[in-house]
């Protein structure tokens, strides 16, 4: 991996990525489970509107798996607002 660093770049941001997809799909978990309708267990609308909002929007796609310190503090700032929320 020494010899790639291209290689080692795409794979953590790959990592990165999945991390905060991870996040996102926890928090829109959460909001099913707090804001969702008691009837519709099969069907979760709220958290499927939050993820679809979130993939039609510019900034968090494309900045999702980029190396700046505010997309490490955005995975822990979602977990712990989807913990709270949850």
């Amino acid at each position: 991996l020494a010899s790639h660093p291209m290689m080692v770049q795409a794979l953590s941001r790959l990592i990165l990525l999945m991390f905060n997809l991870h996040a996102l799909y926890r928090l829109a978990g959460a909001a099913d489970r707090n804001f969702g309708d008691k009837r519709r267990q099969q069907h979760p609308i709220v958290g499927g509107y939050l993820l679809l909002v979130t993939a039609v929007q510019f900034h968090l796609p494309f900045y999702g798996s980029r190396m700046l310190p505010n997309v490490f503090a955005l995975v822990l700032v979602v977990h712990g607002y989807a913990e709270w929320i949850g």
